[in-house]
């Protein structure tokens, strides 16, 4: 058996930023009825009856907008961050009650909501409050400042990728260049390659030639022996005959 007043709720994380869905109306009631008269002025802008802030609720289109809360202990609402999205634009409700301000609800609620509006592209974001809403403009202000700082970083970001890009553009070239040299290199050593393999060559002939002429110098210098001994073997056949002959002498007159 249920317990009287049960109802079936989305998880909900005590202390956290939690999306509110149109189940939580009655809580989103109870909150901004909740709110003293001051505060419901300060921060729609205007007065604010009970009448009014229950057609407030009953307005809130859920599917579109964005609705953050943070719930106590006893799950009662006490902070609440209303994103009304437009196109591109968006305006932004916050309220806390008064046993919720300190810990720094409302500036966690501002940013979780200036992080969903980036996400969504919002590009234009108000903080719907009365100017005199001191609180609300202080957090604003934190908030505006945040943002041109992010802006600055993300320029800086920015410029440091674009610098980088052309690094690397620069090194992919000097890589080019890199490559086509070794390539010349490459070219040059199978040149020199191919001309030691020529001369190699031409040196082995230039060799065999020179084996050749040796051997021929060789021939030569045995038949030069051998015509030195076929000489004097001739002078001693020569002088031979010359011994032989002047035994033989001739008379000047006739015949005897």
């Amino acid at each position: 058996m249920r317990c009287s007043g049960w109802r079936s709720w989305p998880r909900v994380n005590r202390g956290s930023r939690t999306r509110l869905a149109r189940v939580h109306a009655r809580d989103l009631r109870l909150h901004f009825l909740a709110l003293p008269a001051d505060d419901r002025r300060l921060r729609f802008g205007r007065s604010m009856n009970d009448a009014a802030i229950r057609n407030y609720v009953a307005r809130i289109d859920f599917a579109r907008d964005a609705v953050f809360g943070v719930f106590d202990t006893d799950l009662t609402l006490i902070g609440v961050a209303h994103l009304a999205r437009g196109d591109d634009a968006a305006e932004l409700g916050l309220s806390v009650l008064p046993t919720g301000r300190r810990g720094g609800m409302a500036a966690s609620l501002l940013d979780r909501a200036i992080t969903h509006a980036r996400a969504c592209g919002i590009t234009l974001l108000t903080l719907h409050c009365m100017s005199e809403n001191e609180p609300m403009r202080r957090l604003a202000q934190r908030a505006a400042q945040a943002a041109r700082e992010i802006k600055a970083l993300v320029g800086a970001i920015v410029d440091k990728v674009e610098t980088g890009s052309r690094l690397v553009g620069d090194a992919g070239s000097t890589m080019r260049e890199i490559v086509y040299q070794v390539k010349r290199v490459s070219d040059l050593i199978a040149e020199i390659t191919s001309s030691t393999l020529e001369e190699s060559s031409g040196i082995g002939q230039v060799n065999q030639a020179v084996t050749q002429l040796d051997q021929m110098t060789q021939q030569n210098a045995a038949l030069v022996e051998q015509s030195a001994a076929a000489a004097q073997s001739l002078r001693e056949q020569a002088g031979k005959l010359a011994q032989a002959v002047a035994v033989f002498k001739l008379s000047s007159g006739g015949a005897a």
